[in-house]
């Protein structure tokens, strides 16, 4: 049930659960389709997913986990297809969580000022949140603001 869709500066085609399309044909996944955890490997119906400008970092939206988890350039899809590229979990840079994020709905990477920004969904009594975290390499995951 993809949610999400991002592309990259090399025309490269995203999708949330989450699949990297070149000319039509997987050649990344990351996570295990329709299998939920919350481990490294692991999504829990993620929703969005962003690619930085030069691809060298990928954040996913882990919507039920209320978490970002991120991978970094070390990715190799050189040899990668559903069989061979099942989880990827040696990849995960880090992930991005706060007590208050309990879901998150949506992503969004901008370049220019090293910032994240993600939209937590309301969860029983809880309302809509908005977060904005530092994705510069001196306060990776720090949150800026609510």
């Amino acid at each position: 049930m993809p949610h999400g869709l991002a592309v990259d500066r090399e025309e490269n085609l995203w999708l949330t659960d989450v699949f990297k399309y070149s000319n039509g044909e997987r050649i990344l996944t990351l996570g295990e389709s329709f299998v939920p955890g919350n481990d490294e490997s692991h999504f829990c119906k993620p929703t969005d997913g962003v690619v930085s400008n030069d691809g060298s970092k990928i954040y996913v939206a882990d919507r039920e986990n209320g978490r970002i988890v991120c991978f970094d350039d070390e990715i190799n899809d050189d040899d990668s297809d559903d069989e061979t590229n099942e989880n990827n979990q040696s990849q995960v840079k880090a992930t991005i969580d706060h007590p208050l994020m309990r879901t998150v709905h949506a992503i969004h990477y901008d370049p220019i000022k090293h910032r994240l920004y993600a939209v937590s969904g309301r969860l029983r009594q809880s309302r809509a949140m908005g977060f904005t975290f530092s994705v510069h390499p001196e306060s990776f995951g720090q949150l800026i603001t609510t």
